[in-house]
């Protein structure tokens, strides 16, 4: 194509379609340049911007082939990033999962894993250390009822915060 020339419709048509195409792809890239994105918050993101489902869904199943996005990848990322910078328990984690609606079998398969490596008990204790909290000390029970609340609010189970208390001499 030059200046001057005649363009007919369908030949605009590719043009525009192409130039969609690249444009969906560079949004998509910037997003995933920024961090991992799972490929329904990717896909969320890109119809937000006003792209078609059709150009979108080609985009993503592109962002696949070349492994730019990666569902078990994310969710393995994402979650040990969540447990080991927050220290977060499996429920807190699980509602953290609910946003970007993975497979509820994947979520469960990789929350097995991360807690296999850093088991609740654990965050816990260290949740612990952190207020400067040992077996030593004697609690009332308002200071218990405050410390189960906060490790409640963080996502731990009752089980698991008991199986602590029993061992710090609390209960």
């Amino acid at each position: 194509m030059s200046v001057g020339d005649v363009v007919s419709a369908s030949s605009l048509k590719k043009v525009t379609e192409k130039q969609t195409e690249k444009d969906v792809r560079d949004a998509g890239l910037r997003l995933i340049k920024y961090r991992m994105r799972s490929r329904n918050e990717l896909k969320t993101r890109l119809m937000q911007k006003g792209f078609s489902e059709s150009v979108v869904t080609n985009a993503l199943n592109w962002f696949e082939e070349l492994k730019f996005i990666d569902d078990v990848e994310f969710a393995k990322s994402f979650a040990n990033e969540k447990v080991r910078n927050k220290k977060i328990g499996a429920m807190a984690l699980k509602s953290e999962f609910f946003s970007h609606h993975l497979d509820e079998e994947l979520v469960e398969r990789v929350m097995n894993d991360v807690y296999k490596k850093m088991p609740e008990e654990d965050l816990i204790r260290q949740h612990l250390k952190k207020k400067r909290l040992s077996s030593l000390d004697s609690l009332s029970q308002k200071e218990l009822k405050k410390i189960t609340d906060f490790l409640k609010r963080k996502g731990f189970r009752w089980d698991s915060i008991r199986n602590i208390y029993l061992q710090q001499g609390w209960l």
